[in-house]
């Protein structure tokens, strides 16, 4: 289902219904919502008609202001309107399969006294509501000084009372696609022209887990100085990828599970090779005794509930006892559920406490949601949205970026690194012991999100039993051998938005999710590492080293900035900003090798390192 929202100031002259004609040859929406149409009576049912609708809700305009129309033309959507007024229009929507659930039409005056008794409404339904619900349309208020640019000073205090209220209804901001600002104003006198975000779709957590792909677009603006809001519930996202195997944390709590493991695990095969076979395995064992927990849950709300409708008819002790069981059963489905739900969330129990499965699914949706790339510009500033060619936008700009360039330098200093001291680096090469390598391993984060081959770290830690000695055997091969260790350098990347809303490649963080199984040993790496270099690092560099901050160098470029600017005379100062785009991802090898060797790292320990870091290959997930 497809809803257009829009401000078009007014409704009755032909300019409209020939703009509104284009929107909907060109996006067409199932329902369309307009606000501030501006007019009444005959004149809005002529222009109802002649945009060719034959369903239609209308709160005429008060005067030559305001005004609220819901139109449609599938007859298999219902719209019930519950309650209709000047500023809003609150109604239940049922369509494909019977789904309900209720929408809000919105279009907050712009006087602010009349904005309280909105959200005093709003609040109230906000209070009794028991479905999901989805509020669009114009808000007239701003939550955050991000969200206007130009015009007089931000009213802080007005977004902190919009926000809260947002808050106290317990509503989720559902994004958007596209331009910023909605709202394009007028240009005020010694000032640049303003520009807000007014229009915006809210929904409840209900809602947002109801239609969990639901996105904005912001739409180009025509006619109105408003840019209409287009809300596709269910967007259509062909993907040509399967996905890919992924350790369901859960099975621990299935009593057959440690077993199957134990059966599926080959002491005789490479670690890389008993892992895709254990997958296989896993996925099958999966389907055919684990089973899919929604499925199960329904299964036993459903005979719970059968067994209590006859146990109205008289006393049965059989069916006592079969419903209690059904509860023991329904509880561990519930567990597992919990279990599996907060794995998807990435969130972690210290910090949450005792949520609850509905607590972890929202966070899960809105974090995906958050993630998802649907759109971004290309080079040329073009809007691309096919899934096929927004890969390749990631792929062509990864495989320039982690490119050579030009030729080797040497490196050539007048002044050495002081060496590693001899008691430190007769320790850094040595095999490891088979209690640091499950330290290693089991230093790990649980639920963090595992790489190319599906298994995070809670997998090693509750089987070590079984696979602990093919791990500790794994990591002393690749010491060994290092040319061992490409067979798990296979990493994933996936973008993290370094800005609320990107609209290029540029503006996401790559982040390497690697397999475990190399985790473990860069791990030993780094600890190796860690106290030959602490006092090799140059005083300035402050971020990524314990019991340094990065806001150290921000406050002495803040101290520079203020000295420079009360400088006199006639010298001249200058400050140059080196940007290092992904300097450690763009750092030669043959640099880094020539630094380790430098420092006296042991010729052993040189090899580990050049091979974990020159072998890896990267998917752009």
């Amino acid at each position: 289902m497809i809803i257009f929202s829009w401000n078009c100031r007014g409704a009755a002259s032909q300019s409209f219904t020939r703009t509104l004609k284009e929107y909907l040859i060109m996006h067409k929406p199932d329902l369309v919502i307009l606000q501030e149409t501006r007019c009444s009576g005959d004149t809005a049912r002529r222009t109802i008609d002649r945009s060719g609708f034959a369903f239609s809700h209308v709160q005429d305009a008060n005067g030559f202001s305001g005004g609220i129309w819901i139109l449609w033309n599938d007859p298999n959507i219902s719209v019930k309107v519950v309650r209709s007024c000047v500023q809003f229009i609150h109604m239940e929507v049922t369509h494909e399969n019977n789904h309900s659930w209720m929408l809000t039409a919105i279009y907050a005056s712009p006087q602010e006294r009349n904005r309280r008794s909105l959200w005093s409404e709003l609040r109230t339904i906000a209070t009794g509501m028991s479905k999901a619900w989805l509020l669009v349309g114009g808000f007239n208020e701003i939550m955050c000084a991000s969200e206007k640019k130009g015009g007089g000073r931000t009213d802080l205090h007005a977004c902190a009372k919009f926000k809260k209220w947002i808050d106290d209804c317990c509503l989720i901001d559902l994004g958007y696609i596209g331009s910023k600002f909605t709202w394009k104003g007028p240009v005020w006198e010694g000032m640049e022209r303003v520009f807000k975000r007014l229009d915006r779709a809210l929904c409840n957590a209900d809602w947002r887990t109801k239609f969990a792909e639901a996105k904005v677009d912001v739409l180009t603006r025509m006619r109105s100085d408003h840019h209409p809001l287009l809300v596709i519930l269910n967007p259509q996202l062909a993907s040509r990828y399967e996905r890919p195997f992924r350790y369901e944390a859960m099975w621990i709590t299935h009593p057959e599970y440690k077993e199957t493991v134990r059966q599926n695990w080959n002491y005789e095969k490479s670690l890389d090779n008993t892992l895709i076979a254990l997958s296989t395995n896993l996925s099958r064992w999966n389907k055919e005794a684990f089973g899919h927990v929604g499925r199960m849950k329904r299964r036993l709300i459903n005979r719970i509930g059968g067994i209590q409708r006859a146990q109205a008819n008289g006393k049965n002790p059989f069916l006592e006892r079969l419903e209690l069981q059904l509860h023991k059963e329904l509880a561990d489905i519930l567990d597992r559920e919990e279990i599996l739900w907060l794995q998807k969330s990435r969130e972690m129990w210290i910090i949450d406490g005792d949520r609850n499965t509905r607590y972890y699914h929202t966070r899960t949706i809105i974090r995906r949601r958050k993630n998802k790339i649907l759109k971004l510009r290309n080079n040329e500033g073009t809007w691309v949205e096919d899934q096929e060619e927004l890969a390749n936008l990631a792929i062509n700009f990864f495989t320039r970026l982690y490119q050579e360039q030009g030729d080797t330098i040497q490196l050539q200093s007048s002044k050495s690194y002081s060496k590693i001291q001899e008691d430190v680096k007769r320790n850094m090469d040595v095999m490891p012991t088979g209690e640091e390598i499950k330290d290693a391993f089991f230093r790990i984060g649980s639920l963090k999100a595992p790489g190319l081959d599906g298994f995070p770290a809670i997998f090693y830690k509750e089987n070590w039993d079984v696979i602990g000695e093919s791990i500790i055997n794994h990591v002393k091969s690749c010491w060994e051998e290092p040319s061992n260790i490409k067979n798990h350098n296979k990493t994933l990347i996936t973008l993290i938005p370094k800005v609320t809303r990107p609209e290029f490649i540029t503006q996401f963080r790559p982040i390497a999710l690697c397999n475990v199984s190399y985790k473990g040993l860069s791990k030993i790496l780094v600890n190796r590492l860690k106290p030959a270099l602490i006092d090799r690092i140059a005083p300035h560099q402050s971020s990524f080293v314990p019991g340094r901050k990065i806001q150290d160098n921000i406050l002495i470029a803040k101290e520079l900035s203020h000295v420079m600017r009360r400088m006199k005379g006639r010298k001249g100062y200058m400050a140059i900003k080196v940007d290092f785009e992904k300097a450690y991802d763009r750092l030669n090898w043959s640099f880094l090798n020539s630094c380790l060797v430098e420092f006296g790292v042991p010729e052993k320990l040189v090899s580990i390192i050049m091979i974990s870091v020159t072998s890896v290959t990267y998917n752009v997930l």
